[in-house]
């Protein structure tokens, strides 16, 4: 089979071609005669992991009956599969159309089948680690909350979105872990994690702007073209000298600390692991399961990885600033009061509108549901003329036996709070 004829039988346009290119000689190649996450007792065998509502099991085997049945279809599957977790190249292919002209409103099942594949690759990565296969149900969890968000963005169609699916490649890796109510992806200090210091004599905590930081007159990340400061981070006869963050979340641009040897050190060195933390869709995330699920993931990387870790931190839509103020009595608020917030990663200005919406580009916001606390407040914060956002934190392992609503906050040291003007 020709590329030309492949993308034809499918209804994809030349420009889908293009993508396809690169990823089409391996597939053609190594092309098994029966791909396993396409046969019925796979689907049935692991289909129930997911959590998702049963009366899906049908569709998916439909599903999966065409792309069987249809070479091109079966061909297509498997070339989605080799690229994201055998190659890990998936160069572009997150801007795939669904194949409607082959399954209809089951397009985006054949991602989620695709999906259900990487299920005997994590199985043994758990062995290889020596963890129960157990851990495996907990991973999964994370495809139902992605049914959930392709099923706002099409109309309530169940699916999984080709944008989501390289995520897997982190179980496959052994590098992700779902432990309690949060994901827990293994990385040394991210470039949107700051530098963080503890101050010797009453362990009091600090967090100062990375150096080359572009923010806004807010304090917060700003997007290109739109910085009005850049911090610095300097190491001088000893001292280190930089832009203070407040616990709230914002870089106080107006000032510059000083922190000695003698009365500081830093919390962490640039090579140790600082896992950082993913929520994945489901609601329920009450301060008591949040710190449940931090402490269970201090113990789990000590028994697992023999690693103590000292950090975790975390960058997401979910941090943004604003929802405080929109949503105060929210789990999502509680959730940011309980950690040390930073001015996260830079910006796109539509921070969220994906994971809540299903799609990120509507121009038209009457097309986004108002049906949820939720998505009311992003209403409300485009009307006011606001960009969407995101923010970061972190969460020192050996300040979780007191954690609470505030802690940070509440122990701020005076370098971190604005002078009133």
């Amino acid at each position: 089979m020709r590329l030309e004829q492949f993308r034809r039988i499918l209804g994809f346009d030349e420009e889908t071609e293009r993508i396809l290119e690169p990823h089409w000689e391996s597939a053609l190649a190594s092309l098994p005669a029966h791909v396993e996450f396409l046969e019925p007792s796979f689907i049935r065998e692991n289909f129930p992991l997911i959590g998702a509502e049963e009366t899906l099991e049908s569709r998916l085997l439909a599903t999966a009956a065409t792309a069987a049945e249809i070479p091109a279809a079966r061909l297509y599957a498997w070339l989605l599969f080799e690229a994201h977790f055998i190659r890990f190249d998936q160069r572009e292919l997150a801007a795939l159309p669904p194949v409607e002209s082959l399954f209809g409103d089951n397009a985006g099942l054949l991602h989620l089948l695709v999906a259900l594949g990487t299920f005997p690759l994590i199985r043994r990565t758990l062995d290889r680690l020596g963890m129960p296969q157990s851990q495996l149900a907990e991973m999964a969890q994370w495809l139902r909350g992605t049914i959930d968000i392709y099923a706002a963005g099409h109309g309530g169609r169940p699916g999984h979105s080709l944008q989501q699916l390289y995520w897997m490649r982190h179980y496959i890796k052994g590098e992700l872990f779902r432990i309690g109510r949060f994901e827990f992806l293994i990385h040394p200090q991210q470039e949107w994690s700051p530098a963080i210091y503890r101050r010797c004599r009453d362990g009091a905590v600090l967090a100062l702007c990375r150096d080359g930081w572009e923010l806004n007159q807010e304090g917060f990340r700003a997007q290109k073209g739109e910085a009005t400061f850049t911090a610095k981070l300097e190491i001088r006869d000893n001292r280190v000298f930089g832009t203070p963050i407040s616990p709230l979340g914002m870089a106080l641009t107006e000032r510059v600390v000083e922190l000695s040897p003698e009365e500081w050190e830093p919390v962490v060195t640039p090579w140790e692991w600082v896992p950082s933390i993913h929520i994945p869709g489901g609601g329920g995330m009450t301060p008591e399961r949040v710190l449940a699920s931090l402490q269970e993931a201090k113990r789990f990387f000590r028994k697992y990885f023999h690693r103590d870790i000292r950090v975790f931190s975390c960058a997401s839509w979910i941090l943004n600033p604003v929802w405080e103020r929109e949503l105060p009595g929210s789990n999502l608020a509680r959730f940011m009061r309980m950690l040390y917030l930073t001015p996260g990663y830079v910006p796109s200005g539509r921070d969220g509108l994906f994971f809540v919406f299903g799609r990120d580009g509507e121009k038209d916001w009457s097309r986004y549901q108002t049906d949820t606390s939720l998505r009311r407040a992003f209403h409300r914060v485009h009307e006011s003329g606001r960009s969407l956002t995101n923010g970061g934190s972190f969460v020192l392992t050996e300040d979780l036996d007191r954690l609470e609503d505030g802690f940070y906050r509440n122990r701020a040291v005076p370098e971190a709070v604005r002078q009133p003007e």
